[in-house]
């Protein structure tokens, strides 16, 4: 009967690499792991975020609103000018804007954490 006694040490050190792979590769799996619960919580703060900024848009599309209510009261009694007239229109017209802006990034932000969640 033959027997390599190299392969003794060659075993060895096989093992050893081996056992280091595996705890590389598992290291791996939890960075990973960690990456994309990172990445899901900052996605589900965004919606978050967006849903408040939404909120207070639309707050601002209703002060918009009274205060161009307002202003053409007054113009159409002759108490304002033309020119404030024009201001609470653009007010108006910008609240409205913003407001379809945060909805946007709301949508933009939910497909966002339905895409890195996997369930799109």
């Amino acid at each position: 009967m033959k027997y390599n006694l190299s392969s003794l040490w060659k075993n060895k050190h096989a093992i050893r690499k081996a056992r280091h792979e595996n705890t590389q590769a598992r290291e791996n799996v939890q960075l990973a792991h960690e990456g994309i619960e990172n990445g899901v919580q900052a996605c589900y703060t965004n919606l978050l975020t967006s849903s408040v900024e939404v909120s207070t848009q639309e707050k601002q599309v209703e002060l918009a609103d009274q205060n161009y209510t307002v202003v053409k009261n007054r113009y159409d009694n002759d108490l304002a000018l033309l020119t404030d007239m024009l201001d609470a229109s653009n007010m108006k017209l910008s609240a409205d804007m913003a407001l379809v802006n945060a909805r946007i990034n709301m949508l933009y932000n939910y497909f966002k954490l339905k895409y890195i969640t996997n369930t799109l």
